[in-house]
């Protein structure tokens, strides 16, 4: 390899990874492409002022003011999901499995969140006193201002027991997972970055050749985006179901999308 490796050149081998790496996951690529439009349609009526949901929501605030905030609090964490949810599926196309994998998680956690937020309201004030104290000072550890302040129950791994015990959902096994291949330093992320056998280590492309197959990983990627695209796209239909009475056609399309989904994953 003689060519000098900045960063137009990464960018350019990126780049020619993503024609290879869908192919590999074309049907989990389409299905991703209708959860992602559905997600932000779903934001989109939502946040409509003119939509029938925005005189909901009005009214909620002026008559529950706490629980207008905190359902406020669901939607922006749910938000926040849907921007991971798509860069993170760019990611998987450029051949950058961990950073992807990385972004799967923060897609999840945030969806854990608002739901635990959804069912939890009393605890919202608590979210949002932390984004204050966070405002001010960035390299706040926010485990050890939850623990003392005996707020330990918003800690990740806490909200992922409270959760598992509403659905039976093993939540924590499939977090620690995306934690082992994306947000930690570990063996299985350092193998994600490698080439074939013998060959330069990649550090930012990662595609099959033809003597080492990236599909596994590619697909297994893939999965894990379309599990957390799900959550997203469901939960604000499941736990806020007054908002979309009068918007069917969503809930039609998430009870589809639901049915694609099984028939791709089982």
């Amino acid at each position: 390899m003689n060519r000098d490796m900045d960063l137009d050149e990464w960018y350019r081998l990126q780049n020619g990874a993503v024609r290879h790496n869908r192919a590999e996951i074309e049907s989990e690529y389409v299905w991703l492409d209708k959860a992602i439009k559905l997600l932000s349609d779903i934001h989109i009526f939502v946040n409509d002022r003119n939509s029938p949901v925005a005189l909901i929501r009005s009214n909620e605030k002026q008559e529950y003011p706490e629980l207008h905030q905190a359902r406020n609090v669901v939607v922006n964490l749910a938000n926040d999901a849907l921007g991971s949810l798509v860069t993170g599926t760019r990611l998987l196309l450029f051949g950058a499995h961990a950073d992807a994998f990385a972004l799967v998680r923060s897609a999840f956690e945030g969806c854990c969140n608002a739901e635990y937020f959804a069912l939890h309201t009393e605890d919202a004030q608590h979210w949002l006193d932390l984004e204050k104290q966070l405002s001010g000072n960035l390299s706040l550890n926010v485990n050890s201002y939850l623990r003392n302040r005996k707020l330990s129950r918003l800690q990740i791994t806490s909200i992922l027991k409270v959760l598992e015990k509403c659905d039976g959902e093993n939540r924590s096994e499939f977090y620690a997972k995306l934690c082992n291949l994306g947000a930690h330093a570990s063996p299985v992320r350092v193998f994600l970055r490698l080439s074939p056998p013998k060959g330069a280590v990649l550090a930012a492309v990662s595609v099959s050749t033809p003597d080492w197959s990236r599909a596994k990983w590619t697909q297994g990627c893939a999965w894990d985006l379309m599990a957390v695209a799900k959550y997203a796209v469901t939960l604000l239909p499941e736990r806020f179901p007054e908002w979309f009475v009068s918007e069917q056609d969503l809930i039609r399309r998430v009870k589809q999308l639901e049915q694609e989904f099984l028939k791709l994953t089982v």
